[in-house]
């Protein structure tokens, strides 16, 4: 019985620490590149990466993950840009110079009118 007890504590604890993780973590975007906002904050980063580009704001629609974000940009032409990052997004999963790239394509394909595939 008191095996079943320890065990039935350590699982309680863990529910517990689990949801008060994901409590502290979704309250408030940190920066880190893990967790409820890494998504948002990796693509954000990126964006800052790249050369002429300036972020003037951004938005995110949170839930239980989140969900769809977005991103007012200002380009080198001084062109402005609101880019628009869906829930299901290839560039979500993506990091690095392949990341960087496919941003570029985007900018480029909403500056000029047309749809990305990423949701722009």
């Amino acid at each position: 019985m008191r095996y079943f007890l320890a065990i039935l504590a350590a699982l309680v604890g863990a529910v517990v620490a689990w949801i008060s993780y994901y409590g502290w973590d979704s309250a408030r975007n940190r920066g880190y590149s893990f967790g409820y906002y890494r998504e948002f904050n990796t693509v954000s980063n990126a964006l800052g990466q790249i050369g002429g580009i300036e972020i003037l704001g951004s938005w995110y629609n949170g839930d239980v993950t989140l969900e769809e974000f977005g991103f007012e940009i200002k380009t080198a032409d001084r062109r402005l840009i609101k880019l628009f990052i869906s829930e299901t997004s290839p560039i979500r999963k993506m990091s690095g110079k392949e990341l960087e790239d496919a941003l570029l394509t985007d900018i480029e394909k909403v500056s000029s009118g047309q749809t990305s595939e990423s949701g722009l």
